[in-house]
């Protein structure tokens, strides 16, 4: 997983993505999925386990995304190639898009995509992760309407998070040192992640 970028997609209130919309927004920018996708889960360790191989409509990829699904599918547009991971916890559903991190440094198109999978999803926060240690996402839990993030991976590496977007909805983030900046992105308010005096 090095070199790369995540953002992970956090619903609000309700705990729900709406996800088939994410994918539909993701092939309107010019991206093609790839037509098979595999079933995945997310053990208690935070680890991707995969399973069999499902199709992907072309026609209407987001027609993989029944309720309760979980799945990593991977999509390749103009200059970049992007994966993408649905995967619910107990109480929230969780969505992340992977890209080559040389490829969103130098192109706004990502950050636009970024901010449009988030507005089509219904997603109340983004977070930014940047080459995270396996097991990351067991960092990210939920209690009652606030979103948890421990920067110590249970696997014992630091996980790097770099960026909070957040939609002023009815959830909050815990966790980190957050320092607003003036830049928008939609709904959505950016905050850069403090580091640690380690880090």
């Amino acid at each position: 997983m090095s070199l790369w970028t995540y953002s992970l997609f956090l619903p609000g209130e309700t705990g729900n993505l709406v996800v088939g919309e994410a994918m539909r927004r993701i092939q309107a920018a010019g991206f093609s999925f790839d037509p098979t996708a595999f079933k995945v889960q997310i053990d208690d360790h935070g680890l991707i386990r995969y399973g069999s191989v499902v199709s992907v409509p072309a026609h209407d990829p987001g027609g993989i995304a029944h309720s309760g699904r979980q799945f990593q599918v991977d999509a390749n547009g103009p200059g970049h190639t992007l994966s993408f991971l649905v995967a619910g916890a107990a109480t929230f559903d969780r969505a992340v898009v992977g890209w080559p991190r040389r490829n969103v440094a130098e192109s706004v198109d990502a950050v636009e995509l970024t901010a449009a999978i988030a507005g089509a999803s219904s997603a109340d926060h983004v977070v930014t992760v940047d080459d995270p240690p396996d097991g990351w996402l067991a960092s990210v839990v939920r209690v009652d309407l606030t979103y948890i993030l421990d920067r110590n991976c249970p696997r014992g590496r630091a996980i790097h998070f770099t960026r909070v977007w957040s939609a002023g909805g009815g959830t909050s983030i815990a966790g980190l040192v957050l320092h607003a900046t003036s830049r928008k992105y939609g709904q959505f308010s950016e905050f850069i992640v403090a580091p640690e005096p380690h880090d």
